[in-house]
């Protein structure tokens, strides 16, 4: 009998021990998430357009996506200015480019959108992680058979898939 209660209390010191560690860490994640506990919501500057083609609602769209994903990715409310952590930027590129040669052949089997994005993300909780005008590309390619009409909506949403986990990835879960 006393050995068992000599297991249950090593155990529960041991539980005790272990929450308090935790408690004490400034940044601690069970979900990828690394920012300070003080980190209660964010705010982003619309995403402005630099570049030509895309469309007008280009960096709207942007600027949304990426909001949606830190609202669904962590328990962080949006700010409309001046949040605990913020977020602007600009597309600074939008280009296709001719890409895959066919054998034999001058024309090109595929094209590739590319699209690049600048971004200031500010945290003033810890000024290490936080950067100016870092960026970031990403692309997908099309059949050379299809039509940007056509594709136009699919690439772009693949490629700002692409960018908003690279740009969570760089912040909040400083990979």
């Amino acid at each position: 009998m006393v050995l068992l209660v000599k297991k249950i209390f090593n155990y529960s010191l041991l539980s005790v021990v272990i929450t308090l560690i935790f408690q004490r860490c400034a940044v601690y994640s069970f979900s990828g998430i690394s920012l300070s506990p003080e980190v209660k919501n964010f705010s982003i500057r619309s995403f402005s357009v630099d570049v030509a083609g895309g469309g007008s609602d280009l960096g709207e769209e942007f600027t949304n996506r990426l909001r949606d994903e830190l609202l669904q990715r962590t328990s962080l409310s949006q700010s409309s200015v001046d949040g605990d952590i913020q977020f602007q930027g600009s597309i600074k590129e939008f280009k296709y480019t001719p890409i895959a040669p066919s054998a034999g052949s001058n024309d090109a089997t595929l094209t590739r959108l590319t699209i690049t994005v600048e971004v200031t993300y500010t945290n003033p909780y810890n000024k290490k992680s936080q950067w100016k005008k870092r960026r970031f590309s990403q692309y997908a390619d099309m059949s050379s058979t299809a039509t940007i009409d056509t594709e136009q909506n699919r690439l772009v949403k693949e490629i700002f898939d692409k960018l908003i986990q690279d740009i969570f990835n760089a912040s909040v879960a400083s990979w």
